[in-house]
């Protein structure tokens, strides 16, 4: 009984609140924003009428009369893998790419990096918060984004394309034309250092100028067709 008088007591502060709730909405009053930001999304007019909707009062999304947002700065947010964010830092340089806005790339630095995952259905990745250095009002709030994060930066090194590296023994290799072997090519191993987009450092191995093969003309990269073949 106790319990019971519990429940009761529960559901009589619930329909207390939404009385008073409805009692506000028919008064006039001056609603002030807690914020300061600009006014979009107006949904209302003047003369309009605005309804009283919560979630646990109906059970439906409630549709917002406007939307109060920040001009402080242009902000990104990046969901990165458990590979990716153990090389993200605040303070690294970003390049960002508006999939909306054409030719055009904005400058970005890396805010803050979440410290606990999000795990959505077994797949753990980590909050990334970039800001926009020159963002401009061609950038809305939803916008998809191709972002470039610069993790290391080294220079005076040698270098070769991506492609000229290949797996050999376990290790890593470059090959090299050869007049004398079978296929006018040999292997020669080396070690690899930092892999950027397009190419990758070589630690020991070659020498500068040295010529290296990135691609053959014969080959050919098999992908299975609609029916496996």
């Amino acid at each position: 009984k106790y319990k019971d008088q519990q429940t009761a007591i529960a559901q009589a502060q619930a329909l207390t609140s939404s009385t008073w709730s409805l009692y506000q909405a028919t008064q006039d009053s001056t609603v002030t924003s807690p914020v300061s930001g600009t006014i979009t999304n107006l949904s209302v007019t003047k003369g309009s009428t605005v309804a009283i909707k919560t979630i646990s009062l109906t059970g439906s999304p409630t549709t917002p009369a406007l939307i109060i947002t920040s001009d402080y700065k242009n902000e990104i947010s990046l969901a990165l893998s458990e590979t990716d964010v153990t090389k993200v830092r605040p303070g690294q340089q970003a390049v960002v790419k508006v999939n909306a806005v054409a030719d055009k790339k904005y400058q970005g630095i890396v805010d803050r990096v979440d410290s606990v995952g999000t795990n959505n259905q077994g797949v753990v990745t980590y909050n990334t918060y970039i800001s926009l250095l020159n963002g401009n009002d061609m950038v809305r709030q939803g916008m998809t984004v191709d972002v470039d994060i610069t993790t290391k930066e080294i220079k005076n090194v040698l270098s070769v394309s991506n492609s000229a590296v290949k797996p050999y023994k376990g290790g890593r290799a470059v090959r090299i034309p050869d007049a004398k072997a079978k296929e006018k090519f040999k292997y020669l191993p080396v070690v690899t250092g930092v892999k950027g987009s397009g190419r990758t450092q070589i630690i020991k191995g070659i020498m500068e100028g040295q010529e290296v093969i990135s691609t053959l003309s014969n080959e050919k990269i098999k992908r299975p067709g609609l029916f496996g073949s």
